[in-house]
């Protein structure tokens, strides 16, 4: 395909870190995990019990993104992708230990943008 640049595999040992997120009733664990120059490689979202629909659309977000990040793609381009969505489930962030606690989500999508935008 053109304009696509090769694919950057991350090493086999990586840093990486997994917060709780909750915004809206929804639960999140996100792990972002890192390239060694300090870059984003990866992500991975886990969705607690409830809706399947909703732990499969994180699921598949986070395997798209983490293959346009690993092509080139800049991190702030998937986070404005992310960001103000509107959803039902809006409302007061809950991460603790991150810059993003107790800010205010549209939706558990724009909370996971500001949660990448915060730590990278």
């Amino acid at each position: 395909m053109p304009g696509l640049s090769e694919r950057r595999m991350p090493q086999k040992r990586r840093e990486g870190f997994t917060y709780s997120l909750h915004v809206g009733g929804v639960h999140v664990h996100v792990t972002l995990n890192y390239y060694p120059d300090g870059s984003l490689c990866e992500f991975f979202c886990n969705v607690g019990k409830g809706d399947a629909a909703l732990r499969n659309a994180f699921d598949v977000a986070a395997r798209m993104g983490s293959i346009a990040l690993q092509r080139g793609a800049p991190t702030q381009e998937i986070v404005a992708q992310l960001r103000k969505t509107g959803g039902y489930d809006s409302g007061v962030i809950h991460c603790p230990g991150t810059p993003i606690h107790g800010q205010l989500a549209t939706s558990s999508w724009d909370a996971l943008a500001q949660l990448i935008e915060a730590e990278t």
